[in-house]
């Protein structure tokens, strides 16, 4: 008996150093608890980022909440957030000392859907089309630039509600979460009614990982070592997609968000297919190009949706 409390004391003392021994990471993704997520989750409770040597816990921006993970970052809340390129851009441009560590989106979930057949940009001329108050349409504001486009925008919070009861001619949605929920709502939209903005010239990869540029100085084993157990919960999720989604639930759930269990998986379904890198057809997370970072930043200023450009080299390190 004595023999067996001494080893349940030494293993709850290994326990407990080990647990000692792991680096705090407050991780800020840029939205609500969702399947959007869903990797990060797994990794978490799957110990992945465990097996790493971290304990990352998540700072979710509320669902009414002004701030974003941006601000959580800037305001030290956070030591990592998830930010689109585009949005990171014009932080940086405005200033902000942020980094792109990791790059998991590789292509742009932003479309338009309209009451009508919208086959090329031009058609969207002299349309009323909801967009969304705090931003994240950036690439819209470019597009519209670039094509000399004339529309009237309608501004929303989140709902899509003015478009299902014809209020507006056209809004602005992502794929793996308004357009959903239009599916969902609507039973079916003409293909023809569906833009992607993706499909039109200008490439622009969204969800990745930041820092601060002292935050990346000093912790560079530590970022590796989130990206490493990130992958393993992607990975995780794309071979294990409903115990992913029932992980995603529980977060869901703990957030008191408004969701359901058909919307998460095609939430993750989606987001899967949007961190395929059109180049190799595989989730490789690769780095963003300096063509393509330079032609987005170029396009960005050309637009006036920054005021001045970005250097690649100093927002996306290469050591």
């Amino acid at each position: 008996m004595t023999r067996l409390l001494t080893l349940i004391t030494l293993v709850a003392g290994a326990l407990s150093v080990l647990h000692a021994e792991l680096k705090d990471v407050v991780f800020a993704p840029q939205w609500i608890p969702q399947a959007q997520f869903a990797g990060y989750y797994v990794a978490k409770e799957k110990g992945f980022f465990q097996q790493e040597g971290l304990n990352v816990t998540f700072n979710h921006v509320g669902i009414n909440s002004k701030g974003t993970s941006l601000d959580l970052l800037k305001e030290g809340r956070a030591h990592i957030a998830g930010l689109q390129l585009m949005q990171a851009i014009v932080a940086r441009a405005q200033g902000a000392p942020i980094v792109n560590f990791c790059q998991v989106t590789q292509i742009s979930g932003l479309w338009v859907v309209a009451h009508r057949p919208i086959p090329e940009l031009k058609d969207l001329n002299h349309m009323h089309i909801a967009r969304w108050r705090a931003g994240h349409s950036e690439l819209f504001d470019v597009l519209s630039h670039e094509f000399n486009l004339d529309i009237e925008w309608v501004p929303i919070s989140r709902s899509v509600n003015l478009f299902i009861y014809g209020a507006v001619d056209a809004t602005l949605c992502y794929s793996y979460n308004e357009y959903l929920g239009l599916l969902l709502s609507m039973g079916r939209i003409p293909e023809e009614n569906v833009l992607r903005c993706h499909d039109h010239v200008l490439r622009a990869p969204e969800d990745g990982l930041y820092v601060t540029e002292q935050y990346y100085r000093d912790n560079k084993p530590t970022l590796d070592a989130f990206v490493r157990a990130t992958k393993k919960g992607w990975d995780y999720a794309a071979a294990h997609p409903e115990e992913a989604c029932a992980i995603t639930h529980k977060y869901v759930e703990a957030g008191h968000v408004s969701s359901n269990p058909v919307m998460e998986r095609m939430m993750l379904k989606e987001c899967l297919r949007l961190q395929v890198n059109p180049d190799t057809g595989r989730r490789d997370y690769a780095r963003v190009t300096e063509e393509v970072f330079n032609k987005l930043v170029d396009a960005m200023y050309r637009a006036a949706v920054i005021m001045k450009k970005v250097n690649y080299r100093e927002m996306i390190p290469h050591e």
